[in-house]
């Protein structure tokens, strides 16, 4: 009581004293972050990379049972790798709720588009034991669209900064093609036969299909003033396995109809940078008490003033955890065949080995501030993932 007594008469006295002096302009400061509530809408550019395979199931011939891929090629190869990564864009909306100072929930949807195509050079048919060796035969499949619902659970390691966890439904469209156009595809020899050509229509096959599936991911959102902010995500999803079904019609009649299933699961990994304008007015956080959420990960409440910058001459070590998507291939410039004498194509494919993996890397380095803006230094990093990608080429010919 003592203290407040003898407090009280000095700032009486000083408020009128200051009463008699003109008002000095106020200080700049940077505008207060605006709070988090609200509907905003913006887009983004990054990769998504297709993780996926295709696996020959089932195999009939002239109207009789789907035999298994065991029974109709015991010693040949069952699946080949059929992965990929492209450029992705993509346009997101969503709603937050700052439902206390520190935590917000909220929803989001987006939609992105990568056109991304794969192609096993040779395969005219799902079932791996036709090797035909030519380019203008061969399976390929495609990824485009892509969508998400999903719901939000953010963190304020800053009144500025968001760190999220993301979770919910997603949609991906995509197809599996197949191609026989080569002589050889059509040929009496491919099939066995001792006689004439065999026609196969259609040369051309397309199936397409768009599934649905689950996706998680993470990322950071950091406010750039006024009501812009800028982000930096990832997520994966997993789409199960699709089965396709391929249908074609032989000249050689008996053959009729010949059907081919295989299974084709799909799994995608999507990284992105986005900017998103928040709709609403630009106020300053609000102040209401800690709520329960809060309690879940305490965090000291950061002081008002920003510190000052620390310089960036010095030693650094730490460690990062991300992905790595690898693109490789093979290139078969002649085969021979062991069975059948002076059978030597000489046609030149390619076949996919690309792939996508976790990977971890601690890094160290050293900086050096040469300017008040500028920052020279050196750095090295070790990577550990694991990748493995795999193809079977067949050199022989199969009979149905």
């Amino acid at each position: 009581m003592q203290y407040w007594a003898g407090l009280l008469p000095a700032v009486i006295v000083s408020a009128a004293s200051a009463a008699d002096l003109p008002v000095k302009a106020p200080a700049y400061a940077a505008p207060a972050a605006s709070p988090w509530s609200g509907f905003y809408l913006g887009g983004g550019l990054g990769f998504r990379a297709s993780e996926t395979s295709e696996t020959f199931a089932a195999e009939s011939i002239g109207g009789g049972p789907l035999l298994p891929a065991s029974a109709v090629t015991p010693n040949a190869a069952t699946s080949e790798p059929l992965n990929g990564i492209a450029l992705r864009g993509n346009l997101f909306a969503g709603y937050n709720f700052q439902v206390t100072p520190r935590w917000v929930l909220g929803i989001e949807g987006d939609v992105g588009f990568a056109d991304q195509t794969t192609n096993f050079a040779g395969r005219p048919f799902p079932n791996q034991g036709f090797a035909t060796f030519s380019p203008a035969d061969g399976i390929a499949e495609r990824t485009k669209w892509d969508a998400s619902a999903r719901a939000r659970l953010g963190f304020l390691v800053t009144p500025a900064t968001l760190v999220y966890a993301t979770g919910g439904a997603a949609w991906q469209h995509f197809d599996l093609s197949t191609s026989c156009k080569s002589a050889l595809c059509a040929s009496s020899f491919l099939l066995g036969l001792p006689f004439g050509n065999n026609t196969l229509t259609p040369a051309l096959t397309d199936s397409a299909v768009t599934r649905l599936g689950w996706t998680v991911g993470g990322g950071v959102e950091t406010s750039l003033g006024g009501h812009w902010f800028a982000r930096a995500d990832y997520r994966f999803a997993d789409f199960g396995p699709t089965t396709f079904t391929i249908t074609r019609i032989s000249t050689f009649v008996p053959f009729n109809p010949i059907v081919d299933t295989a299974n084709v699961p799909l799994r995608t990994h999507t990284v992105s940078l986005g900017l998103a304008y928040k709709f609403g007015d630009e106020v300053a956080p609000s102040g209401a008490s800690t709520g329960w959420l809060d309690g879940v990960l305490p965090v000291k409440a950061p002081a008002m003033k920003a510190p000052a910058a620390s310089l960036w001459n010095g030693f650094y070590v730490g460690a990062g955890l991300g992905l790595r998507a690898n693109d490789s291939g093979v290139t078969t410039t002649a085969a021979a065949d062991a069975v059948v004498v002076g059978f030597s194509p000489t046609n030149t494919t390619n076949e996919p080995l690309d792939g996508t993996a976790f990977r971890g890397a601690p890094y160290i380095g050293w900086n050096w501030q040469i300017a008040p803006r500028w920052v020279a230094g050196v750095e090295g990093d070790v990577g550990v993932d694991h990748i493995a990608s795999g193809i079977w080429l067949l050199a022989g010919r199969s009979c149905l």
